[in-house]
């Protein structure tokens, strides 16, 4: 597939993408299954690649039958929005009586982070996001092992400034 035909087909979406999205607004559907039965269709037109380019003239008779038929018919099979069960639960705000806990919990938590000594702050956060304990080892010059145990103890101690 050459980056011709990718343009190709990228504008002949382009073209269409509004009367399409108002044919899957009148069915009910959200925007992003709008835009996933669009960029579904023109994965579909990308596997042609080199035989797009050869069409000429006629590809854009082929991409209107395309687009309304296959792409009106994946938006017909949609049920309504389509939302990942993950993005449904982060997306959901807590009632009024879970808010006020979690809110405390927060301030609680950051205060508590707060307290922590610069390098143990960066030990914490180097350990959330995955670093391994050699590559801590190597930044901060420690000897094999200390990696670990300086995680440990910065963890013992946000939690011990928590508890109390």
């Amino acid at each position: 597939m050459t980056a011709e035909a990718g343009e190709l087909i990228s504008r002949e979406l382009e073209r269409r993408r509004r009367p399409l999205a108002a044919y899957g607004r009148r069915l009910g559907l959200d925007a992003h299954s709008i835009e996933d039965a669009l960029q579904d269709t023109a994965v579909g037109l990308l596997h042609y690649g080199e035989q797009v380019l050869a069409m000429g003239e006629g590809f854009a008779r082929l991409a209107n039958r395309v687009f309304a038929n296959s792409c009106m018919t994946i938006l017909r099979g949609y049920r309504g929005p389509r939302e990942d069960p993950a993005d449904c639960l982060a997306a959901r705000e807590p009632g009024p009586p879970d808010a006020a806990s979690l809110r405390e919990d927060v301030e609680r938590t950051l205060a508590a982070v707060d307290l922590l000594h610069p390098r143990e702050r960066e030990i914490l956060l180097a350990a959330a996001a995955d670093v391994p304990y050699r590559a801590l080892e190597q930044r901060y010059a420690w000897t094999e092992g200390q990696g670990k145990w300086y995680v440990f103890d910065a963890r013992r101690r946000l939690r011990r400034l928590l508890d109390g």
